[in-house]
């Protein structure tokens, strides 16, 4: 790693989260959430995979793509995800370049994008070192649910009991107030009621009830995906596709959707992404008003 490389990073990650959090936090934390960014990105370097992490070519209007559930290729004897490389490799070597496995991780609703555990794969989709395994003859893309989270996941049951990891992952209110103006492409109500060991929460809903979406003012929240961003590395995927990422800023009085924050925020994950793998890349949904 090159010193002048090294100061690049610095500068970036310092400008990008200056422009998200001036209004939030004093310059001393965000030097410090700087610092802490910082640290963790470049440790992280040792994990991953050389194969991601060499010189590639980004991919263009010439890529072509599978977009798969992970349980849409059945074999008898073979966990999906194993059911997927066997037949990208027996049938598709010479047509796809990438792999999307839509979200494969423990979820509670919506095919998967509902997410319980962004650690773990579901266990009858198979492991880890699958995805690991796909990735050395096929670019792999995985969704990042960034939005929301499961309301039945652990860090909303630790919301619930006000304690314990994502316990201030959610964004919540007092008391319920008008919310016309939001831009969402759902007609549920938007905050929603629920019973917390400080009493009576309102949870921000963008999709459904059981889709509770984080707060990003929190710079703690932005650090958890961070590290989410860099554990995906570590398993071989290099195409990253921010699910509902239009939605991540909330700003009262305003639409809430495709806020400055919100796109400075996909900078970032850019910015970090261009350092750890030269072959990574994003892939951004823009849902509009009519967005299923």
């Amino acid at each position: 790693m090159s010193h002048n490389r090294k100061l690049d990073l610095e500068k970036r990650v310092l400008q990008h989260l200056n422009r998200i959090y001036t209004d939030v936090l004093s310059n001393e934390e965000i030097n410090q959430l700087s610092n802490s960014l910082l640290e963790h990105i470049i440790d992280s370097q040792n994990d991953l995979p050389k194969h991601i992490t060499e010189d590639g070519e980004s991919w263009s209007e010439n890529t072509v793509v599978m977009i798969t559930y992970a349980d849409t290729i059945e074999d008898k004897n073979t966990l999906p995800i194993n059911s997927i490389h066997k037949f990208l490799q027996e049938y598709c070597r010479d047509i796809f370049e990438i792999v999307h496995i839509l979200p494969f991780f423990p979820s509670s609703s919506d095919r998967g994008f509902s997410v319980k555990d962004y650690y773990s794969i579901y266990h009858k989709f198979g492991q880890w070192n699958d995805i690991l395994r796909i990735s050395k003859d096929f670019g792999v893309m995985a969704d990042v649910v960034i939005n929301h989270g499961s309301s039945e996941g652990l860090w909303f049951k630790n919301f619930i009991k006000g304690k314990g990891k994502g316990s201030n992952y959610f964004l919540n209110f007092e008391e319920p107030f008008d919310t016309s103006r939001v831009v969402r492409p759902r007609t549920t109500d938007l905050l929603n009621p629920i019973e917390t060991s400080e009493g009576k929460k309102y949870v921000w809903c963008t999709f459904s009830k059981d889709q509770v979406d984080y707060n990003f003012s929190n710079p703690v929240v932005l650090y958890e995906f961070v590290q989410i961003i860099i554990f995906y590395l570590t398993k071989g995927i290099t195409v990253f596709r921010f699910d509902a990422v239009a939605f991540i800023w909330k700003k009262i009085g305003t639409s809430c959707i495709n806020l400055e924050k919100t796109h400075e925020i996909v900078r970032l994950f850019r910015t970090l992404l261009a350092y750890l793998s030269p072959v990574s890349y994003t892939h951004l949904t823009l849902p509009t008003i009519c967005s299923v």
